[in-house]
C-alpha cells in the first residue's frame, strides 16, 4: 500500500481526469495521467497502476459499441497498435526508470504540440 500523501494528490486527479478524457469530454487529457502520478512513484508504477483501470475503461467502451466498428478502420488501426504493444513491451524491458520517465514526458509533450499545432493548422485552415 502506498502511503505517501502526494501520491494521493497526484493520483485522484489523474484517475478523475482520465475517467473524463474516456467519456469524451477531457479531448486527451488523460495522457497526463501516468506523467501525473510518476511524479511520485517510478514511472513503471504509475503505468502498472494505470493500466487494469484503463483496460476495464476500454472493456466499458466496448460493450457501449458493440455491434458497430468499421473493418476499413481496424485494419489501419491494428497494425499500429500492434506495433505499439510490441515497443512498449521492449521499451519496459529493457529502458531504465530515467529513460521511462524521459520517454513519458517526451510522448506527453508530443501529443500536446500535436494537440495545439493540429488545432491551430485547422484553424488557419478554415476547418
Amino acid at each position: 500500500m502506498i502511503t505517501d500523501p502526494l501520491f494521493y494528490v497526484a493520483a485522484i486527479p489523474a484517475l478523475l481526469i482520465t475517467g473524463i478524457s474516456k467519456a469524451g469530454f477531457g479531448t486527451g487529457l488523460g495522457i497526463l495521467a501516468v506523467p501525473l502520478i510518476a511524479l511520485t512513484i517510478p514511472a513503471s508504477q504509475a503505468a502498472a497502476i494505470m493500466l487494469p483501470i484503463l483496460c476495464v475503461m476500454d472493456l466499458a467502451a466496448l460493450w457501449a459499441y458493440r455491434g458497430r466498428w468499421s473493418r476499413e478502420n481496424m485494419k489501419i488501426m491494428l497494425p499500429g497498435g500492434l506495433v505499439g504493444i510490441v515497443l512498449g513491451a521492449l521499451t519496459f524491458r529493457y529502458v531504465n526508470e530515467a529513460g521511462l520517465k524521459l520517454a513519458l514526458g517526451a510522448i506527453a509533450i508530443g501529443f500536446l504540440l500535436q494537440r495545439w499545432l493540429g488545432n491551430s493548422i485547422s484553424t488557419s485552415i478554415g476547418h
